[in-house]
């Protein structure tokens, strides 16, 4: 597509803009698998380039700064949505489609889900964000199928990009349960309209 993300996102055209007036605060763009990018690394580049709605736009910087284009399923997250219980969801899902058949994704994804669990639930330790990277990483690559990698790109990506939100979960147990981490810096410096 020739048009950018803002405009796919924000057109009236496409998908009219973020519900009640909200910022965009994060978005995986192809899908549950691929890694999801904060607002400031979605609209541009890295490199401050204006990101484009085609599969090398959404690639520039690779999975440190990019992400892919995916079956295009695009998913928005405004302000007030949390990253941490998201990805929960996306690793207790994969937990639940893995076939079994490779160690790694078989134990792996067990493993992200009850930490991922843990760290929305309050219960979580500074040392199980460490933890989920390793687990992550001993799965990205290493298993027969693709769903290893599938499972394994969500957890890296939302620790990469929203690791104090997952500290937040920690430091603030109780508020946590009660309340989204409720720092937008993450999200886009557009003018909030009222809805």
């Amino acid at each position: 597509m020739t048009i950018s993300v803002e405009e796919f996102i924000y057109s009236d055209e496409w998908c009219g803009g973020i519900a009640k007036g909200k910022r965009l605060k994060a978005c995986i763009p192809g899908g549950s698998s691929v890694p999801i990018l904060p607002a400031n690394l979605l609209l541009k580049t890295a490199k401050g380039e204006q990101r484009m709605m085609n599969y090398e736009s959404l690639a520039d910087g690779g999975f440190q700064t990019g992400t892919m284009m995916g079956s295009g399923g695009f998913i928005v997250f405004d302000e007030d949505q949390c990253i941490v219980k998201h990805t929960y969801t996306l690793a207790r899902f994969y937990r639940h489609e893995s076939c079994g058949q490779c160690s790694p994704c078989r134990e792996g994804t067990g493993w992200m889900e009850k930490l991922l669990l843990r760290l929305d639930k309050g219960q979580g330790k500074m040392s199980d964000i460490d933890l989920l990277w390793d687990i992550q990483s001993k799965i990205e690559g290493n298993t027969i199928c693709p769903l290893g990698d599938a499972a394994a790109w969500p957890v890296a990506a939302a620790i990469r990009h929203f690791r104090d939100e997952f500290e937040w979960h920690i430091t603030n147990a109780a508020e946590a349960q009660v309340r989204n981490f409720g720092l937008a810096h993450y999200a886009d410096a557009r003018e909030v309209v009222p809805a």
